[in-house]
């Protein structure tokens, strides 16, 4: 009976390691930290090792990092854009500098010869 009770005691000791696991790799996700290992362990008190032998909570983990690279992802590729979108307008900004230029001139060049005829 002894034996049944620290079975008990040590099921029911993983179990709320677990939830606290998974609350500090949910409430990292939130707050938009990177997750680490050793930030978590530190969070949660628990062993480095609870995250890679738990089956539950590597899989949690594993998840939360694939989401962080795909925002990641998603951010330098909207990033990539947008200084795209930068470059193309400080081109057509210049040419329309040079446009103008080129207007004013023609409309010197044109009252000039309106003076002539």
């Amino acid at each position: 009976m002894k034996y049944d009770k620290i079975v008990e005691i040590s099921k029911e000791r993983s179990r709320q390691n677990t939830e606290v696991a998974l609350r500090a790799i949910e409430e990292m996700l939130r707050e938009g930290e990177w997750i680490t290992v050793a930030e978590l362990a530190k969070r949660t008190k628990l062993s480095r090792a609870n995250f890679y032998v738990n089956k539950d909570i590597r899989k949690s983990l594993d998840d939360a990092r694939y989401r962080q690279q795909r925002m990641l992802k998603i951010n330098f590729d909207s990033v990539m854009e947008i200084e795209d979108l930068q470059q193309k307008l400080r081109k057509l900004n210049l040419e329309m500098v040079k446009l103008r230029v080129e207007n004013q001139e023609l409309q010197v060049i044109n009252r000039n010869l309106q003076k002539e005829i």
